[in-house]
């Protein structure tokens, strides 16, 4: 495709509907050039089509083998994103969340690097920018890019979430910035020990959002404190009031979901034989 050819279906894309676009899709596989069409479709302004775009990167989806090129197009390394930038990123993040179960299980090792190195430089542009925002999106991209880097081991972001736990230790009236709060504290358990998933526990009464401080308390990889978690569901225990929000949490990950599996198990013989 001539340099031309390529500006022109570009705005055709930019301009036209979703039937344009769905056109252009159908010419994927004929297509010479598919890698200049794929970065075509990534020039629409609406974005539905672009979120739409995104799913089909999905497995056995028709863009799932160049996944990586689609990305790159939607997010604008290569300049064809038209949609204002804090658009574009609430699109990524949006689908990251819809697809969070799917990328950790995926067989597609390129995808998990190329979304490790996009939520960074989500991560390094927003915290810049935006870590002291009065504005709602701009507050938001800054929790999501924050959220996201953290899932994906960010070295930064582990480091700011290990101090800041560290902090809050030292000194009770420190506690991690309201606004990313959960992404920070889940960091911490994730990576840190039992005595650092105490200390967090024991600030449960104090905390201002004792929602997302029990979401935190399941992000530990350690089984023998996720059951522990789970036996403080117990009647007359701390979170037995709670404990339907710490099921739900402690299940959103494989380690979780087997501990809860075997302490049902135990429940549901303990009532049978009670």
């Amino acid at each position: 495709m001539t340099p031309g050819g390529r500006k022109a279906l570009c705005t055709a894309i930019e301009v036209g509907n979703e039937s344009v676009w769905d056109f252009v899709v159908s010419q994927n596989v004929s297509n010479n050039d598919p890698n200049e069409l794929i970065g075509s479709l990534a020039c629409s302004k609406n974005v539905s089509i672009i979120e739409k775009y995104l799913n089909m990167t999905r497995e056995n989806q028709i863009f799932n083998s160049t996944a990586n090129i689609v990305y790159d197009k939607v997010y604008g390394v290569k300049g064809y994103w038209q949609v204002p930038i804090d658009e574009s990123s609430r699109s990524f993040t949006t689908f990251l969340t819809n697809w969070e179960g799917e990328i950790y299980k995926s067989p597609y090792g390129y995808q998990q690097v190329y979304l490790r190195n996009t939520t960074q430089n989500l991560y390094d542009k927003y915290h810049k920018e935006y870590l002291d925002a009065n504005n709602f999106l701009q507050k938001k991209l800054w929790q999501l890019s924050t959220q996201w880097s953290c899932k994906f081991d960010n070295p930064k972001c582990i480091n700011i979430s290990v101090k800041a736990v560290e902090e809050w230790r030292k000194d009770f009236t420190k506690v991690p910035n309201e606004d990313i709060f959960q992404a920070l504290v889940c960091t911490a358990i994730e990576v840190g020990n039992e005595s650092l998933w105490d200390f967090v526990v024991s600030q449960n009464v104090s905390n201002n959002d004792p929602n997302e401080l029990i979401g935190s308390l399941a992000c530990s990889k350690n089984v023998s404190i996720i059951e522990k978690y789970l036996n403080m569901t117990r009647e007359n225990q701390i979170f037995n009031s709670t404990a339907n929000i710490v099921y739900d949490k402690v299940c959103e990950t494989q380690i979780g979901r087997s501990a809860f599996i075997d302490f049902l198990k135990v429940e549901i013989d303990r009532i049978m034989t009670s």
